[in-house]
This record gives C-alpha cells, structure tokens and sequence, in this order.
C-alpha cells in the first residue's frame, strides 16, 4: 500500500460516513470522557459546533456538571408562556384550562389540577408552547382515563365529596312548550317557544368528614355538614359528577336542601334538587360559570 503526503489531510477524513437511521429512541454513550455531544437533523453541519439551537437541533450537551442535553435557553428565548388545554378523545374542539407564563427556568417545572373529567372517560391533555409572537407551537398530547367513585360536587376553589349512600335516584328532562287547542281540529299543537332543553334531579349522600389519619369520623362530622349547608345554599353555580359518568352545571334549589336522621344519631344524610344551567363539557359555560378562568394564548 502506498499513501501520498495528502492522506487523511482533510478535517473530516477519517468521519464516518453519515447513515440514515429511523426511530433512533436512545443513546449511549461509555468508556470515554466525553466533552461535548451534539445530533442535528441538519447534514451541512462543520466544526466547531455551534452553541445555537435551531429547529434542526435533536439534542446538545455539553456536560457543564450535569446531563442536560435539552433546549431550555432556546424555549426561554423564544416562548412566554405553556397552555393546557383538554378535550374527550375523539372530539375535536380543545379548551383551554390554564397558561402558565414563563420567564425563568424554574417556570418550565409546573403542577396544575384540572377536576372536571367525567368518570370512564378518556381524555386527552396538551401542552402547548406559546411563542412570544403568540403563535400556538407543537402540541404534546397525552391521553388518560377518568376514574371515580362517588359524588363530587365543586365550585372553582372548594368541594365536596361522598361515597356513602352516594345516588341520584331520579332524573327529568325538561323543554319548556306550550299546547295551543284548535277549535276545528281534534288534536292540539304543541309549540316550544325556546331552545330550553335542561334536566332537574336529586342529589343524595352520606358526608362525613375525614379525621388526621384519613378515616370517616361521624361522630364528629356535624360541622362539617353545617358547612356543606352554606356550600350548597350560596347561590353560586357548581359542578358535579358521578361514578356512573354524569357530570353537570348545575344550581342547587336551596329551599330543598334537607338533612334526614337514619338508623343512629350520627348517620344523617343530606339530600337536595338541583337544575342543571350549563354544558359540562363546554369551556364557555365553564368560564360563565366561574369554574374556570379565562385562559388567552
């Protein structure tokens, strides 16, 4: 074998040549100090690497004490905020339930508690970078399934719940319609003067009020009911929902809330109609209804 002067005399002479790989879901790396590691989607990449981020960029860690590889300087420089949004599997339609702005860091590391998934539901969650011009980027989507026992019944910032006794034993659908007999006809015309379509039912349930170490304390649950009293009897809307996968807006009709004293003293159940007033799953009924906050890109 005979080697001229020149060989290997380029930068990249002895690279390896470049392969096309797909679904590449990890990487190693061992038995070596390492000072840098960088993959890019882009092939027209020369030495040396470049410290900016691009939308080619896959990873690039430098190893300054830890093993960040991600792009948290360049999310940083380029979004102001991350909003959740939700919608049932299969829908189409997204609603947005929180934005969390981001100015620092620390503010990629967030915990928000969304309470108004009906039970046997699947679900789908995104998290959506919003760029400082206000466009919506990449959704990252993941999907999960409601499950419940139970009746809870909620405003935006308090609650209550019960799995005891817990039912709603009766339910009517109203639409509102008026009945115009005719003089020369045997059967009357029935007219619906608006597009009112709700249901009307009644709530029933054990409440008992949980101890330190998280069991039912009846005995002394009195007071807690008293404020389960005031909760149902302010006049604000509420959400509830169930096991059996019923969820509602509703208003509860406080002159029918009752209490009602079972086979010992402290076994007393509360029970109370409600009228349904909103979609459940309707991010604007939800907003109307001050359950949820208002969330803008």
């Amino acid at each position: 074998m005979f080697l001229s002067y020149n060989a290997l005399g380029g930068i990249h002479s002895a690279d390896s040549a470049p392969v096309n790989i797909n679904d590449i879901n990890y990487l190693e790396i061992k038995n070596g100090i390492f000072d840098e590691i960088m993959a890019t989607k882009d092939t027209s990449i020369t030495l040396p690497i470049s410290d900016v981020w691009d939308y080619n960029t896959l990873l690039h860690a430098k190893f300054q004490n830890n093993l960040l590889a991600g792009n948290i300087d360049f999310a940083l420089k380029n979004i102001s905020a991350i909003v959740t949004k939700v919608r049932k599997y299969g829908e189409y339609k997204w609603i947005n339930i929180f934005s969390n702005p981001i100015t620092s860091e620390t503010d990629l590391n967030f915990e928000n508690f969304y309470k108004y998934c009906k039970a046997n539901t699947v679900y789908q969650f995104a998290l959506v970078p919003i760029l400082d011009n206000g466009i919506e980027g990449n959704f990252n989507i993941n999907s999960v399934k409601s499950e419940f026992g139970g009746i809870f019944i909620m405003e935006s910032d308090r609650g209550f719940y019960t799995e005891m006794e817990a039912s709603i034993p009766d339910r009517k659908r109203n639409r509102p319609h008026s009945l115009i007999n005719v003089i020369d006809g045997k059967y009357p015309y029935v007219i619906y003067p608006s597009q009112n379509q709700y249901d009307t039912f009644t709530v029933n349930g054990y409440f008992c009020k949980l101890n330190e170490n998280g069991k039912y304390d009846p005995d002394n649950s009195f007071g807690y009911r008293d404020e389960l009293m005031d909760f149902l009897s302010n006049g604000k809307p509420k959400f509830i929902k169930d096991s059996w996968g019923r969820a509602y807006i509703i208003a509860v009709d406080t002159n029918g809330i009752a209490e009602q004293q079972n086979s010992y003293t402290s076994f007393v159940t509360t029970s109370f109609p409600a009228t349904q007033i909103g979609d459940a799953n309707n991010g604007e009924d939800l907003f109307d209804n001050g359950l949820i906050e208002e969330v803008t890109p």
